[in-house]
């Protein structure tokens, strides 16, 4: 009878122990898994691609491996959809559920799947590290500034050549450097032509013979004495010869020996290409004389960015030895051509 007691006994111990080892002895398979998938990962903030399940070095760089932030915790509730990627290519995203190009089921991607295949979730640290910016996509106009080096250069309407019609020698040069600053009207050279000395002589040859020939009385002699002071008058007039000069000549009947020409405009002179007792000839540029008050800056723009600009665009231009200073401008001419270089 003890025997029988005694087996009873270890059969009703077994149907108590065998429940408790079930439901308290067992191992809890769930958590051995999430022990497994809750392993700490480590990434290379200059590379991060590099994934590694321990600290390191990085296999490229040799930085040290900054730990992964762990995304993979199950949050209670129901998990959101961030969006729907094809299972071959997780690359190809979509917001809806559907098929993939291949014509497979599109897979769900929860919010709690950041370092699922394809994606991975860098720590702050090693987003700042790596100099990464986010921002909130937003509609607004997209900015046409276009900036670019320029060069100031003299205004080309502005500018124009001291030259004489006649040939001679520089008597006297009131302009003596390059640079100098003129006004209009202020004498620039004297220049002694024989050229001009026989024109001049001719004018008043013709003005003898006109009063000879106004005492005639044929009306085609007094005639031809007008005519032929009126031609040697013009000829002076294409030598430049002013108004009052022609006059003077003709009060006084004093021949002048030298030519006096004067500024047009005012201006600075930038170049001064004749020396005093020099031979000219006829047409020789011999002063380049410009107005600086305006100036004109020319600004090199790549052709893709020609779109940008149009004819009265507003400019704000800054240099270097004046940097707290701009000045503002207006497109005033954009060239027909493009530079190939």
């Amino acid at each position: 009878m003890k025997i029988k007691y005694f087996i009873i006994g270890l059969i009703a111990a077994a149907v108590v122990l065998i429940p408790f080892y079930i439901f308290v002895l067992k191992p809890d398979d769930d958590t051995n898994k999430n022990l497994s998938e809750d392993g700490q990962l480590y990434t290379c903030g200059m590379h991060p691609e590099i994934i590694s399940d321990e600290p390191g070095l990085c296999p490229i760089c040799e930085m040290n491996l900054t730990p992964i932030k762990n995304t993979n915790s199950k949050s209670s509730g129901e998990k959101k959809i961030l969006y729907w990627r094809a299972p071959m290519d997780p690359n190809e995203i979509y917001d809806e559920p559907g098929k993939s190009k291949m014509g497979m089921d599109l897979v769900p991607v929860y919010d709690d799947e950041g370092s699922a295949q394809g994606f991975v979730t860098i720590d702050p640290e090693v987003q700042q590290n790596m100099n990464i910016k986010t921002d909130l996509v937003e509609i607004k106009k997209l900015s046409s500034k276009v900036t670019t080096n320029g060069v100031l250069v003299k205004d080309e309407t502005k500018e124009y050549i001291v030259t004489t019609k006649v040939a001679g020698w520089i008597e006297k040069l009131y302009v003596n450097y390059t640079g100098q600053k003129v006004r209009k009207g202020q004498k620039l050279m004297e220049i002694y032509s024989p050229q001009l000395v026989a024109a001049q002589q001719e004018l008043l040859t013709a003005l003898s013979y006109q009063n000879t020939a106004n005492q005639s009385s044929l009306e085609s002699i007094k005639q031809s004495g007008d005519e032929l002071v009126g031609d040697a008058i013009r000829k002076l007039q294409l030598f430049d010869i002013s108004e009052n000069e022609i006059n003077r000549l003709i009060k006084t009947k004093e021949l002048k020996t030298y030519i006096t020409l004067y500024a047009p405009n005012s201006g600075t002179v930038i170049s001064k290409n004749v020396l005093e007792g020099e031979k000219i000839m006829a047409g020789s540029p011999l002063l380049q004389i410009t107005n600086l008050t305006n100036l004109w800056l020319t600004a090199d723009i790549y052709e893709y960015e020609l779109s940008k600009i149009k004819l009265g665009s507003n400019a704000v231009i800054k240099f270097n030895f004046l940097p707290d200073k701009s000045y503002a401008g207006k497109i005033y001419f954009i060239y027909p051509t493009i530079d190939a270089s």
